[in-house]
């Protein structure tokens, strides 16, 4: 018998969230309240308390105006990150100090242009499901090779399977490009 104990979402799926720090306590100030309205400016509050707790498995902050995922705190619980239809440009090269259980990562319709701009995700050990659909890196040559040999946990890119073969060529580019530059 199983018994699945039930998770804890954060839904902030279009909350005008301009930047990763509004989840920090550092950049809660009077002056950043003022530009909103007061509602949201107390919903933000208790967003950054429930995070400070490190109350949720995930957190969905879709349909935002997000550039940037850096700032997190510490939240040692998170398991999925839904950061969908954002304008992020760059992820934190340090992200996995800040969420080291994260396994979910979800990235589609963003603005990932270059295969650099996904390296930081190898900071982030336990990545088992990776989406990037919608991002202008994943038109680029060798995208999906480059990221599966990045991410050695990895079981499914784009909704897709990472298959046997696939590891294998992970495996033997890793070895002939330790480095994983575009040479790959």
């Amino acid at each position: 018998m199983q018994c699945d104990l039930p998770t804890h979402k954060l839904d902030l799926r279009g909350a005008k969230i301009c930047n990763m720090s509004e989840l920090d306590s550092q950049s809660v100030t009077a002056s950043t309240c003022c530009c909103f309205a007061l509602s949201l400016c107390v919903f933000r509050f208790v967003l950054l308390c429930c995070c400070i707790q490190d109350l949720f498995d995930t957190i969905d902050l879709s349909d935002n105006e997000i550039q940037r995922v850096q700032n997190l705190p510490l939240l040692k619980r998170l398991e999925s990150l839904l950061l969908n239809n954002n304008r992020v440009t760059k992820i934190d090269a340090e992200l996995g100090e800040f969420v080291p259980n994260l396994h979910t990562l979800i990235l589609t319709g963003n603005r990932l242009a270059n295969l650099a701009d996904l390296d930081a995700l190898a900071d982030l050990p336990n990545l088992t499901h990776v989406s990037l659909v919608h991002n202008p890196a994943t038109k680029l040559k060798n995208y999906r090779e480059y990221v599966i040999a990045k991410l050695p946990k990895l079981k499914v890119l784009d909704g897709k399977p990472v298959t046997a073969q696939v590891c294998l060529r992970r495996s033997f580019m890793s070895r002939l490009c330790p480095t994983l530059t575009l040479c790959c």
